[in-house]
């Protein structure tokens, strides 16, 4: 359905529109069997964990008794952070970086409307300027000038008259509708005339136009609008959409959106990784040999591999039967 995109008044200045953004949040603890610290490197009361990987020998360090990998926990946290984190990457993404894109203009009746009941647009500019709004961006625009009367007792506002005249002039979301309201006793030559106006876009122009085109719109119109009278408003509202046409359709860029996005791209990264690797670690652990205290290391005699005792019968680098050491054999002795 079309949604407001904002309007003004000549006493009351411009607002944005009433379109609004959807949004979910996230928060809340989570539960779950805390995961045992493991490190590359020894710390106090840890188990060194060993296995072989090429030849080479690896370690890990473990406090207690190694847990089994929990696959689908892993896949479990990674989905709650891929849904936290992706729509607010992709919705930053949008916001920082518009490339705006015509609407195809012959995918719908592409009609401009130009109905002005009050006669303040006759021999003006402001056809020739919707018609060249329409041809830049694909949005068909409609203008519609009426007297306070038509609405006022009628509907709740003029955003609820705007509304129903979209439905009434269009069967499509592609069309933008400026309405404008003209006070029924004004007069010629009067300075100050309290006119107030609406727009209403329908909701397939977003490749075209987004929010912040909206608001510059909305800018454009009231600043003209302030500076017509009544036999120059046609060609103040003909200004509004020109400047329009000539900038609106830009490639728009929020530094701070753009910073915003990259900040959730490095987190995203960083907790994906982080969480890949301690499974990969509690892996490992699982399926690795623990060392006993009185472990050592040496350097295979024939092609230098290290290994450490009590975990390999074979060197892991060329496969040399390992020979029973004589410091074992003291220290076994020392512990019996």
């Amino acid at each position: 359905m079309p949604h407001a995109s904002g309007g003004g008044s000549h006493g009351g200045g411009s607002h944005s529109g009433g379109s609004f953004h959807t949004g979910s949040h996230f928060g809340g603890s989570h539960g779950g069997a805390s995961i045992p610290h493991i490190s590359s490197r020894p710390y106090k009361g840890a188990t060194r964990y060993v296995w072989y990987e090429g030849g080479v020998c690896r370690s890990l360090y473990q406090k207690g008794t190694p847990a089994k990998p929990n696959l689908t926990g892993t896949i479990a946290i990674a989905a709650m952070y891929s849904l936290f984190l992706v729509p607010m990457l992709v919705f930053s993404l949008v916001m920082g970086l518009f490339i705006p894109r015509a609407v195809n203009t012959a995918s719908y009746n592409a009609n401009i409307v130009l109905e002005d009941t009050v006669g303040l647009t006759e021999g003006s500019s402001l056809e020739a300027a919707l018609t060249a709004f329409r041809d830049k961006t694909g949005v068909a625009p409609g203008v519609e000038i009426v007297k306070e009367s038509v609405w006022q007792g009628h509907y709740e506002s003029l955003n609820t008259f705007a509304y129903s005249e979209y439905l009434r002039l269009f069967d499509d979301e592609k069309h933008w509708l400026l309405v404008l309201s003209w006070p029924d006793d004004a007069e010629e030559g009067v300075e100050f005339i309290d006119w107030s106006w609406e727009g209403m876009l329908g909701d397939d122009c977003s490749s075209a136009i987004n929010s912040a085109s909206e608001d510059a719109f909305t800018k454009l119109v009231q600043k003209h609008l302030l500076r017509a009278t009544s036999a120059t408003l046609g060609d103040s509202l003909a200004a509004a959409y020109t400047e329009f046409t000539e900038t609106g359709m830009k490639l728009q860029v929020n530094s701070f959106a753009l910073l915003m996005a990259g900040v959730c791209a490095l987190l995203y990264a960083g907790l994906m990784y982080k969480t890949v690797r301690s499974y990969q670690k509690q892996k490992r652990v699982a399926d690795a040999t623990p060392v006993t205290e009185t472990a050592r290391e040496y350097n295979c005699e024939y092609c230098g591999s290290l290994y450490v005792t009590g975990t390999v019968t074979k060197c892991p680098g060329c496969g040399a039967p390992i020979p029973a050491r004589t410091e074992e054999t003291q220290d076994a002795q020392k512990e019996g």
